[in-house]
Order: structure tokens, then C-alpha cells, then sequence
């Protein structure tokens, strides 16, 4: 039963993800300033350790997030 809750709630991120009109904002900034940004935090992220499986995924995530923030972007969503 665990399993199926974890497929399950691993498709409904799946498919909330699809629906994400969300883009990275930072006012001034470049394309090129983007990609640097966002290679930084991603690399810093996947060198941390989150542990594995749902939990892992999600610090992951929350930790790009925070970085890229930290490196002046913010979400926006898009029309």
C-alpha cells in the first residue's frame, strides 16, 4: 500500500509539473546570466546530500529554489 501512495503522489508531481506556467525572473538580467545561475545552484544541489527517494527529491528542489533566490531570481508565473 506505501508504494502505491508513493506512485501516486510521484504522478500527481508529475503532472502538476506539466501545468507549471512559473518562469525565473531577476530584473536586469541576462539569458546568459540565467544559465549561470542556474548551472551554479543546480550543481550545488546535486553535490549535497538530500538522501534518496520523495523526501530526497523534494529538499533538493527546495534547495535550488532558495538558491536561486539567493542569486536574486524569483518565480513568476506566466500568463
Amino acid at each position: 500500500m506505501t508504494c502505491r501512495l508513493m506512485l501516486c503522489a510521484i504522478a500527481l508531481m508529475v503532472v502538476g509539473g506539466c501545468a507549471n506556467n512559473n518562469v525565473w525572473v531577476k530584473p536586469g538580467a541576462s539569458q546568459q546570466d540565467f544559465i549561470t545561475d542556474r548551472y551554479s545552484c543546480n550543481k550545488d544541489a546535486h553535490q549535497s546530500n538530500f538522501g534518496s527517494g520523495l523526501a530526497g527529491a523534494i529538499d533538493e528542489s527546495n534547495f535550488f529554489g532558495q538558491c536561486m533566490n539567493a542569486h536574486g531570481w524569483y518565480l513568476e508565473k506566466q500568463a
